[in-house]
């Protein structure tokens, strides 16, 4: 479950400059539940997340950045950001 509330921030929670995948408008919920079926169960699956924070009136200042790293095998979650 904590990685599906993973996925779910990472999806929602979206930077204005994403390289992923774009999800259809409507299908979120759907999206969310497909790739926590398909990542369940799979043995050391691991991925990096790179946070930037802008200012709200500046956009393009950037003000403070983490990398999260995320690691999920067999149903359990290890996540630490540094």
């Amino acid at each position: 479950m904590k990685y599906l509330l993973i996925i779910l921030f990472a999806l929602v929670v979206v930077p204005k400059n994403s390289f992923g995948q774009p999800v259809p408008k409507g299908t979120e919920i759907q999206e969310l539940v497909w790739v926590s079926e398909v990542y369940a169960h799979i043995p050391n699956l691991c991925f990096s997340m790179k946070y930037t924070y802008a200012d709200s009136l500046y956009p393009a200042t950037i003000l403070d950045s983490t990398l999260l790293n995320c690691k999920l095998s067999k149903g359990k979650s290890f996540s630490s950001n540094s």
